[in-house]
């Protein structure tokens, strides 16, 4: 059985994982899953998820991985 997840929580474990993913170092795959996430925010218009990728572009930029 297969179970269907709204886009909107689709998206907000997508941005857990960028977020994860930044944090790892990994910043070209974080950078295209960060511009992922802000077009299929703003595709849903959910400010909510532009908001929790605004966040984490911000943490990026304060915080830079190393």
């Amino acid at each position: 059985m297969r179970v269907q997840v709204p886009e909107r929580f689709a998206l907000e474990m997508h941005n857990y994982l960028t977020d994860a993913v930044l944090a790892r170092g990994e910043l070209d795959r974080g950078v295209h899953m960060l511009t992922q996430g802000y077009q299929e925010a703003q595709h849903l218009k959910s400010t909510k998820r532009l908001l929790e990728v605004q966040r984490i572009h911000k943490k990026v930029q304060e915080h830079p991985p190393h």
